[in-house]
């Protein structure tokens, strides 16, 4: 009995997601490169730094 209930809900369920195309959507497109001016403002913090505590 209970692999009779859970083949219908199966059926039941393929045949749902069957009915509603809608949620299988294309992943979204990738970001743009950061090659703007915007993205490269910080640059000037890139190098060897030396970090030492205050006294």
């Amino acid at each position: 009995m209970a692999g009779r209930e859970i083949a219908s809900w199966l059926a039941g369920g393929l045949l749902a997601g069957a009915a509603l195309p809608g949620w299988a959507q294309t992943p979204p497109s990738p970001p743009p490169a950061c090659a703007t001016a915007e993205h490269r403002q910080l640059d000037f913090w890139i190098g060897a730094w030396t970090v030492a505590p205050t006294p």
